[in-house]
């Protein structure tokens, strides 16, 4: 059983924070004198406490007020206690006290190749910057409350009239990534590109998930990265909350279960974030998920559909 509780400056634990983190400055980043205790004086540093009372690990995070969100400065876990899921708890935690807020943030090193790590705690990839350290990139992680704002009520405001439909990442590459591709290519992304036909721009307004900005992510070159980030934004995102995000999510790893699937996280949260966003209609390639296409339309009345598929029988569908 672990116990998280936010700290002051008089706390016992403020000298084992301040002792992890310098432990581990090497990649926390510099941190000026006497921000521990400031932090602790305004209750924003977090402990991860066993059941004993032993510390655990702690996480350190701003109220960004300017634009309402929290901002995470450090979330460290004691080494022996690595891997057991303290990061997530503290995590949860952080997200159940500041609900009043639209998201969270944090900057990392791509270097230091924990990517993975903000992927599973539920943080999309959204950019670079450079960092103070000469040819090293910061990336940008957002983790996103799921309230509207004004750019969803926007994106709800021009589908009203058109029928909404997600793609993946695959359909997206094949769409707009392939414009100098080799022939192979060429025939591979041909049913999808269907979807930008003329007479179909007019009534179909098409969504893309927050997971294709990690795939995006794992592209090496960074000019190809944000050239690539640039398409993206000119996308209609779905939106979602945790809550929904988490519902889905349990109905998903059973039915992939039962079916003995094998999909990848990649494409899991995908697919969870599809079914939270509300739209019914989501299409893919992916022929392993659309076996589950029955399935899918009795349990959740979503539309799993091939590009192809959905343009033979669109008139039905519409």
């Amino acid at each position: 059983m672990v116990r998280i509780k936010a700290i002051n400056e008089t706390s016992p634990y403020l000298p084992e924070v301040n002792k992890l983190g310098d432990a581990n400055k090497a990649t926390l980043g510099f941190f000026y004198k006497g921000a521990f205790e400031e932090k602790a004086r305004n209750k924003q540093i977090l402990v991860a406490l066993s059941d004993s009372g032993e510390f655990m690990g702690y996480l350190m995070y701003r109220n960004v007020k300017s634009h309402n969100r929290i901002s995470i400065i450090h979330l460290c876990i004691k080494n022996n206690y690595r891997g057991q899921g303290i990061a997530k708890q503290l995590l949860n935690y952080l997200k159940s006290i500041t609900s009043q807020y639209r998201g969270i943030e944090l900057r990392c090193r791509r270097d230091y190749g924990i990517d993975n790590m903000w992927l599973k705690l539920g943080f999309c990839a959204v950019y670079d910057k450079k960092a103070k350290t000469k040819g090293k990139l910061l990336t940008y992680w957002w983790l996103d409350y799921g309230y509207p704002n004004l750019l969803s009520l926007i994106n709800d405001q021009k589908s009203e009239s058109k029928l909404s439909i997600i793609i993946d990442y695959s359909i997206f590459q094949e769409i707009y990534l392939y414009n100098h591709s080799s022939k192979p290519q060429e025939e591979k992304s041909k049913d999808s590109k269907v979807l930008l036909a003329d007479w179909l721009e007019p009534n179909i307004e098409m969504w893309v998930s927050k997971e294709i900005l990690n795939k995006i992510n794992q592209i090496n070159d960074y000019q190809k990265r944000q050239s690539i980030r640039n398409i993206f934004s000119q996308l209609s995102c779905i939106n979602y909350t945790d809550q929904q995000y988490q519902r889905f999510l349990i109905s998903i790893k059973s039915l992939i279960q039962e079916n003995n699937l094998l999909i990848d996280e990649s494409y899991l949260r995908h697919i969870v974030q599809s079914l939270a966003s509300g739209i019914n209609i989501i299409l893919t390639n992916n022929v392993d998920i659309l076996k589950l296409s029955d399935q899918f339309y009795e349990e959740f009345k979503v539309i799993l559909i091939s590009p192809n598929d959905f343009i033979k029988r669109f008139d039905d569908i519409e």
